[in-house]
C-alpha cells in the first residue's frame, strides 16, 4: 500500500465554490469551465456529481440560471432534495469572476489527477506485491495518460508566426525547452553544467559568450552532496565574486517524481521563476522508469513542453553508454528540443582535460566545439586549436600531412615515416577524415596505371595559436 495514498486529497469546500459559482455564471464561461472538467468524474461527492451533470445538461440545451430562481428545475435535474440544492448554491461565495472561476476548475482538475495519481500508484504497488509484471509494466504506462488537458481547438495556418525561437547561445543552447546534456560517466558533464549555472547567475562568461546581466538559476543536485557542491562553486569563483551575490538556487530532492502528473505540476510552478534550471541526473528524477522504452519519448516531451510553456531552459543531465551514444531510447532525443553529447577523444587517457561537445537541435542549427577543463577554476573553456583535441597518434599523423608537399600523402607513406604498419596509419586518416580534419583523394596514379588514394590535410585545419584559457574571465 503506497503510504500517500492516506493523503486527504480532495477539497469540497472548493467544489462548493465552483458547483454554486456555475449556477450564477454565464453560458460562456461555463463552457469553457466545462470543457476543463471535461471528465465529469472531476466532481468527487455524488451531490456535486449530481448538479454538474443537471448544470451541463441544462445549458447544452441553451438554457441559463439567472441567481437562485432556477433552484427548483436545477433539483428536478439533479434528482436531489431542494434543501440540499439550496445549501450548495446559497454558498456566499458563490459570486466569481470569469477569470478566477476557470482557475478553480483548473485547481479542482489538477486535484482530480492527483487522486488518479496515487489510485495508479497504489494499483502499482498491488501489482508488484503479487508478483504480477505484466500489469505492472501495463499500469507504468497507463501513468502517461494521467497530464490530460482541455481539447486543444485548431488554428489556421496564416495566423502561426514563421519566427524562429530565440537562442541562448547560437548553436549550443536553447532559449525555453530541454536540453539534455549527456556524457560517460566522470567525464565532467556535471561540472560543465555548473558553468552554465555560474555564468547565468553572475552575468559572466559561458563557452566564449558573456551574458550581459544576472540571471536566476535553479540547480537540483539528485546524484551529489551538497558539499561537494560547494566546493566546487568555491573553486570556480575562485575568490573573485562573493556567493551571496549569485542568482542560484539548489535543490537536491523531489516532493514527487518528475514524470507523474503531481511532479509536473510543481516542476511547472516552480521553473517559472527561474532563468534556468539544471536536472542532475534525468535518471534520478524519475526513478523507476524504463529508459529503453520508447514512452521516454513522451515522458521527456512532457517536462519540454513544461519547460517551453514557461519559457525556461532545462538543462538535463544524463548518461552516455561505452559507445558515447545516448544511454536509453532514441526517444529521449526526439523528445527534447536540444542535444548536447560531451565526450573525450579516442586514444586520449582519463585525466586528460581535453573533451568535445557536439550540439544538434530542433530549432537551430547545432555546431561542434572543443573544450578543455581549466584545472585552477574547474571551468570549461573552448579551444581555438583543432589539433588539441586529437590523440597524439592522431596529432603526429596530421603534422605529418600539414609539413608534406601538396601532393599529399599515401597511407603507406604515413606508415613507413612514422614506423607504424599501414592498417594503423589507415585507420587514423579515417578517424581524422571523420572529424573534418583530412580529405581524400582518388588519383589516377601508379605503376600499373590503378587509383591511388591520397591524404590531404582539410581547408581550415592548419593549427592556429590557442586563446587564453580564461577568455578574461577567470573561469565563469
Amino acid at each position: 500500500m503506497v503510504e500517500t495514498a492516506k493523503a486527504r486529497l480532495v477539497d469540497t469546500g472548493l467544489e462548493g465554490k465552483l458547483v454554486s459559482a456555475l449556477a450564477h455564471t454565464d453560458p460562456e464561461t461555463a463552457e469553457r469551465v466545462f470543457r476543463i472538467l471535461a471528465d465529469g468524474s472531476a466532481i468527487w461527492t455524488e451531490r456535486f456529481r449530481a448538479v454538474y451533470r443537471a448544470l451541463l445538461r441544462h445549458f447544452h440545451a441553451g438554457g441559463s440560471f439567472p441567481a437562485i430562481h432556477a433552484a427548483e428545475i436545477l433539483a428536478a435535474y439533479a434528482g436531489m432534495r431542494l434543501t440540499d440544492l439550496l445549501e450548495i448554491l446559497q454558498n456566499p461565495e458563490a459570486v466569481i469572476p470569469g477569470p478566477a472561476l476557470e482557475d478553480l476548475a483548473q485547481h479542482i482538475a489538477q486535484l482530480y489527477l492527483r487522486r488518479k495519481a496515487v489510485a495508479l500508484a497504489e494499483a502499482i504497488a498491488n501489482a508488484a506485491y503479487r508478483g504480477r509484471l505484466d500489469e505492472v509494466s501495463r499500469l507504468l504506462r497507463s501513468a502517461n495518460g494521467l497530464a490530460e488537458g482541455a481539447a486543444a481547438a485548431p488554428r489556421a495556418v496564416h495566423t502561426l508566426t514563421a519566427e524562429p525561437d530565440p537562442v541562448l547561445i547560437p548553436g549550443v543552447l536553447p532559449r525555453r525547452g530541454v536540453a539534455v546534456l549527456a556524457a560517460r560517466p566522470k567525464t565532467g558533464k556535471s561540472i560543465l553544467a555548473m558553468n552554465l549555472s555560474l555564468a547565468l547567475g553572475t552575468g559572466g562568461v559561458f563557452l566564449g559568450h558573456r551574458f550581459e546581466e544576472k540571471a536566476p538559476v535553479l540547480y537540483i543536485n539528485l546524484e551529489g552532496g551538497a558539499g561537494l557542491f560547494r566546493q566546487r562553486l568555491d573553486r570556480m569563483l575562485g575568490g573573485r565574486i562573493p556567493l551571496h551575490e549569485v542568482e542560484m538556487d539548489y535543490l537536491d530532492r523531489l516532493p514527487h517524481p518528475l514524470h507523474t502528473p503531481e511532479g509536473l505540476a510543481w516542476f511547472s510552478s516552480l521553473i517559472r521563476r527561474y532563468r534556468a534550471a539544471v536536472v542532475d541526473t534525468l535518471k534520478a528524477a524519475m526513478p523507476g522508469l524504463d529508459f529503453n522504452d520508447y514512452e521516454m519519448h513522451s515522458v521527456v516531451n512532457a517536462i519540454n513542453s513544461v519547460a517551453t510553456e514557461a519559457g525556461v531552459l532545462v538543462v538535463a543531465i544524463h548518461h552516455a553508454n561505452k559507445l558515447n551514444q545516448i544511454l536509453g531510447s532514441t526517444g529521449i532525443e526526439g523528445g527534447s528540443e536540444a542535444v548536447l553529447l560531451m565526450k573525450r577523444p579516442d586514444e586520449v587517457g582519463p585525466r586528460a582535460s581535453v573533451r568535445t561537445l557536439s550540439v544538434w537541435a530542433r530549432s537551430f542549427e547545432g555546431r561542434d566545439l572543443a573544450l578543455r577543463l581549466e584545472g585552477e577554476f574547474l571551468t570549461f573553456v573552448p579551444i581555438d586549436d583543432p589539433l588539441a583535441t586529437l590523440s597524439a597518434s592522431q596529432r603526429a599523423v596530421m603534422e605529418l600531412l600539414l609539413s608534406c608537399p601538396e601532393g599529399g600523402l599515401t597511407a603507406a607513406d604515413v606508415g613507413r615515416s612514422l614506423d607504424i604498419s599501414r592498417r594503423a596509419a589507415q585507420e587514423t586518416l579515417e578517424r581524422l577524415l571523420a572529424m573534418g580534419l583530412v580529405e581524400r583523394v582518388v588519383r589516377p596514379s601508379g605503376s600499373r596505371g590503378r587509383p591511388t588514394t591520397i591524404w590531404i590535410p582539410a581547408k581550415g585545419a592548419a593549427r592556429t595559436a590557442p586563446s587564453s584559457p580564461h577568455q578574461g574571465n577567470r573561469g565563469v
